[in-house]
């Protein structure tokens, strides 16, 4: 698992307190004008989304609205169940709901 945490990690450079803030803290993110902070702030929540697919053995399956869904995938591979969730904006702050299809 630590193995695999890296690789992504090496991959996807986040800043240190989006990496808190979805691990430690879980706060919910502002998107901001900084594409660069979005995609960190991505990343990081993209890294707490495996995590949680992996102890769940599950793949979480993120909704963002109009494009294709981001698939997370417990690290190390797919698995034949998923879990949904719809990423929504509320007053400016990114949260999850179960999705309604």
């Amino acid at each position: 698992m630590a193995r695999a945490v890296a690789d992504f990690t090496a991959g996807r450079p986040m800043q240190p307190g989006h990496l808190n803030g979805a691990l430690v803290e879980n706060l919910n993110w502002s998107l901001r004008p900084d594409e660069d902070e979005n995609r960190s702030a991505g990343n990081a929540r993209d890294l707490l989304g495996h995590l949680i697919a992996s102890h769940l053995g599950v793949n979480v399956v993120i909704h963002q609205g109009g494009g294709p869904p981001v698939v997370l995938a417990p690290l190390g591979g797919h698995s034949q169940t998923s879990v949904e969730v719809e990423l929504v904006v509320v007053n400016g702050q990114a949260t999850y709901r179960p999705h309604q299809r």
